[in-house]
């Protein structure tokens, strides 16, 4: 009698589990569906002569809705003047992703000369994002 309880509460166990593990699966497909993923995502660097960058292109990985990603990017002098720098980006695609992305930089004005100086992009995405699995942008960084 003892054992026929113990497979009784064992089956029962393992039914809610179960139970448990499939209401979970749907809840999670839900929340992917009403927040998809943006996957894939690039952008270019652009400088102007007066400087140089470490890299041409920034690529984010697996970026979801309400995400904050952050990316360092070096610069440098190339004529042996000191310099400063300023930004811009531009051609979004699709045109919309604007809306609902902006970069941003924690350079402060500091002085760039030959060597190379570290300066962090950050990528916000709004949580409000829809229809894009994709984007693709340039920044121009200048010499000021």
């Amino acid at each position: 009698m003892r054992k026929q309880n113990r497979n009784k509460i064992i089956k029962s166990v393992c039914l809610h589990l179960a139970f448990i593990l499939i209401v979970s699966s749907i809840y999670t497909g839900i929340i992917y569906a009403l927040n998809p993923l943006v996957l894939h995502n690039s952008g270019t660097i652009q400088t102007s002569p007066e400087i140089t960058s470490d890299t041409t292109t920034m690529t984010w990985g697996t970026v979801a809705p309400g995400e904050v990603k952050t990316m360092i990017v070096n610069f440098k002098a190339t004529d042996g003047e000191v310099v400063t720098i300023t930004y811009t980006t531009a051609n979004w695609l699709p045109t919309e992703a604007g809306n609902f992305l902006s970069i941003s930089w924690d350079y402060l004005g500091q002085e760039i000369s030959t060597n190379w100086f570290p300066v962090t992009f950050t990528l916000t995405i709004s949580q409000d994002i829809i229809d894009i699995s994709n984007f693709t942008y340039d920044i121009m960084v200048t010499a000021a």
